[in-house]
């Protein structure tokens, strides 16, 4: 929860609170005399879901992307690039069938002891093209070439612009 790091944590359980909901229902002036009047009436109210922060349901995706833990560490090739062309294809169906397109093409690849690696490249334009975006992720598999079993991989295309039919700007209305 914001504002509760491992000091306020201590103090919080130290006057016997100990959840979200203890600190929701928590008496405001032991809160205020043990934290001070501000911070004491923010915790309570934070942890009732008061806050002043506005949400913002507008969020503007900035990439996409798909990944697969391995049950077993994988060592063959042919099954990690099967897993990166299907990954790319579920990716750019995703953003074809929300009217946006990407530019960079981003591959993750987790090997043991559980060492995380990205590569990524940007392409000249955006494209949602299952083809370009499992070919470039391909690409980056091949030069990265694991020497250990690899733990997870993931596709991304990041860079999203939306169509401009199916994505208006600010001020204008959707046809």
């Amino acid at each position: 929860m914001p504002g509760v790091g491992p000091r306020t944590d201590e103090r919080l359980r130290s006057i016997g609170i100990e959840t979200v909901g203890q600190l929701a229902e928590a008496d405001l002036r032991l809160l205020e005399s043990t934290f001070g009047p501000r911070h004491g009436a923010g915790l309570r109210d934070r942890a009732g879901g008061i806050g002043s922060t506005n949400l913002n349901e507008e969020v503007k995706r900035k990439s996409e992307s798909r990944e697969t833990t391995f049950p077993q560490d994988v060592t063959d090739r042919e099954h990690l690039r099967e897993t990166v062309d299907r990954l790319a294809r579920s990716v750019c169906e995703s953003l074809a069938s929300n009217g946006r397109r990407g530019r960079t093409v981003v591959l993750k690849i987790r090997l043991q002891p559980f060492k995380t690696y990205t590569r990524s490249r940007t392409l000249p334009s955006h494209t949602a093209e299952p083809e370009a975006v499992a070919n470039t992720a391909l690409e980056l598999l091949e030069r990265f070439d694991p020497q250990t079993p690899v733990r997870l991989v993931g596709v991304g295309v990041a860079g999203l612009v939306g169509d401009e039919k199916r994505d208006p700007q600010p001020g204008q209305l959707a046809v």
